[in-house]
């Protein structure tokens, strides 16, 4: 195992025109976006892989290997964990994202403030489709 890193700073800087804060305390960087665009494209424009699970389980792999862990918030709220105290969930599990823990219920919440009418009409088709395999299942 390699050694032991700690990462103490701050760093502001800009991806597409948007604000972007990184901050380290030690063994945790933070990295602060204000939209899964923007999230996306720091993931997808790196040298680490050719897709974002790959790229994902590379810098786990690397954070873990130093005892670091990296979270992704979106607006202050944890998105994605890597690295040493990430602890994958269901929602890891089934995207088959290995050691990488995922909170979808974050951008989900941010996506439906968005788009509170697609929000309405995506609930509404869901309640209908549950209510019309239960009522198929009485036949």
């Amino acid at each position: 195992m390699a050694t032991p890193l700690d990462v103490l700073g701050d760093l502001d800087l800009t991806v597409d025109g948007e604000y972007v804060a990184v901050r380290g305390d030690g063994r945790r960087v933070v990295v602060d976006v204000p939209s899964l665009a923007t999230a996306r494209r720091l993931i997808t424009k790196t040298p680490y892989g050719d897709t974002p699970r790959a790229t994902a389980a590379y810098v786990n792999d690397l954070l873990a290997e130093v005892d670091l862990t990296l979270d992704v918030m979106l607006n202050h709220k944890r998105v994605v964990r890597l690295g040493a105290d990430a602890r994958p969930n269901a929602v890891s599990r089934l995207l088959n994202l290995g050691n990488v823990e995922v909170h979808p219920s974050v951008p989900a919440r941010e996506s439906a403030a968005r788009n509170p009418v697609a929000t309405a009409l995506l609930l509404i088709t869901g309640v209908g489709l549950l209510l019309w395999l239960l009522r198929r299942g009485d036949d």
